[in-house]
């Protein structure tokens, strides 16, 4: 059983004890779900956070652009900005890579 296996078990555990509320919690789900690479699990949890600080967004579009989904990393920098949030320097080198994505598709 693998480390995104036992993850996903205790994320249950967390649902089921109603933890799944609690913000550090669903900050470690999200860092625990982006760090093996399970972008889809992870989305979940950032499209269910009441409040996204810049550091979500930057490892939303960072995952993204990491396994090449150029598109979806622009558009959560489109709808990054247009919450009037300003990018880490760290993104920018995330929307080259996904630029170079879409270009190649």
């Amino acid at each position: 059983m693998g480390f995104g296996d036992v993850g996903k078990q205790i994320h249950g555990l967390i649902i089921k004890s109603a933890f799944d509320m609690d913000v550090l919690v669903s900050s470690a789900l999200f860092d625990m779900y982006v760090k093996t690479d399970n972008l889809l699990d992870a989305r979940k949890i950032f499209d269910g956070m009441t409040a996204r600080n810049v550091v979500f967004w930057t490892t939303m579009v960072v995952g993204y652009g990491r396994q090449g989904d150029g598109k979806e990393a622009m558009q959560l920098l489109n709808d990054m900005l247009q919450g009037y949030l300003s990018p880490y320097k760290l993104i920018v080198a995330s929307i080259l890579s996904s630029c170079a994505n879409i270009a190649a598709d």
